[in-house]
């Protein structure tokens, strides 16, 4: 298995030499960065999935649990299952149950004004107390989706606005 993680790296390294040289050649910076992006994106694609596989297997589903976007188009059980093979269906069941119970609480802590209301590290303390398998890439996840909720839903702005003096 390290052998084809060394093959992609080498492989995209070729790929990266060649589109520094096409950018010399034109004159242009456009390909070497295209090229960075593609090195970079693999690299952490390749990070992510080495993670999901040592570590907390636990704490790094709940990070594909709570992904939005293009990736949120896949139903969270599925993209589950096919991250962590190894994991019977009924224990990633069992996670999924966990997680939703992570999600009412980020809700809850936004709703009461999230970082507006009281400082990160608070906030981080009453979700490790709570949820105490989730490693620090996965509470900063958290953080962020309540950061991403106060902000988003408005919560920390005032309940009523304040009255304007008559001219």
């Amino acid at each position: 298995m390290w052998t084809t993680r060394i093959a992609l790296l080498l492989g995209l390294l070729g790929v990266l030499t060649l589109f520094v040289n096409v950018a010399a050649a034109l004159g242009t910076t456009y390909s070497f960065v295209g090229g960075s992006l593609l090195v970079v994106g693999a690299v952490t694609y390749w990070i992510r999935e080495r993670r999901y596989r040592t570590g907390s297997p636990k704490s790094a589903a709940f990070e594909v649990f709570v992904e939005f976007g293009p990736q949120g188009l896949v139903p969270r059980e599925e993209r589950l299952s096919k991250l962590f093979p190894k994991h019977s269906p009924d224990e990633i069941a069992e996670w999924i149950g966990e997680f939703k119970l992570v999600e009412a609480e980020t809700w809850r802590l936004a709703e009461e004004g999230g970082n507006t209301a009281r400082p990160d590290e608070e906030i981080t303390r009453i979700l490790k107390a709570r949820f105490s398998f989730l490693q620090p890439s996965a509470l900063n996840c958290a953080t962020s989706l309540i950061s991403f909720h106060v902000w988003h839903e408005g919560y920390a702005l005032p309940k009523s606005e304040p009255e304007l003096p008559i001219i």
